[in-house]
């Protein structure tokens, strides 16, 4: 329960085990989904005591991992971060929590301000991957990789080719700006 600081404790603990720096970006479930806006500022004050700030850059193998909170798409501060974020010399790999493309109208997309707001601050710039969830499917649409969920499965719709099955996104970014991803499925690699 991302509104109870025991269940983000724990959750912390585990993740802490990780082998690697861990970077979030907050969620519907942590920041409140388009158009909750009265309990924004309070839950993401809590996601940002539990994980850090709600939006990252950094360079990494010839590349700059930008990541964008979703749901201050269309504030100006936030834009105006996010311009100056994906202006580099080196490809961009975005991780956004929502899919900015691809989503069907069902209700749960990303609101068109929300997308054209990206579309603005990312124009010009070299963003090769757009990296999300939020769907609890995997799929890949052009630059757009969907992360499914780790642990629900996704709702079956027909719209792109997509898995519902539970999983994770490995990527790997090569120093030449090569970008390779699968999705892993830990409990089944044995």
């Amino acid at each position: 329960d991302p509104d109870d600081e025991n269940d983000r404790a724990f959750a912390g603990e585990l993740l802490e085990q990780l082998p690697a720096p861990l970077l979030a970006v907050p969620g519907n479930h942590d920041a409140g989904f388009y158009g909750e806006d009265a309990d924004r500022p309070r839950r993401l004050d809590a996601f940002r005591r539990a994980w850090g700030d709600d939006r990252f850059i950094v360079e990494v193998a010839g590349w700059r991992l930008v990541g964008v909170n979703c749901y201050l798409l269309g504030d100006a501060e936030h834009d105006a971060w996010l311009a100056d974020a994906v202006d580099s010399n080196e490809p961009v790999a975005v991780f956004i929590h929502q899919p900015i493309v691809g989503e069907p109208a069902d209700g749960w997309e990303t609101p068109r301000p929300a997308a054209e707001a990206f579309r603005r601050a990312t124009v010009g710039a070299d963003v090769e991957v757009i990296a999300s969830g939020h769907r609890h499917r995997s799929a890949h649409l052009g630059r757009a990789v969907w992360a499914p969920s780790l642990t629900i499965p996704g709702d079956d719709w027909g719209e792109h080719p997509s898995d519902p099955r539970c999983g994770l996104v490995e990527h790997r970014l090569d120093a030449d700006g090569g970008h390779r991803h699968r999705t892993v499925r830990p409990w089944q690699e044995r």
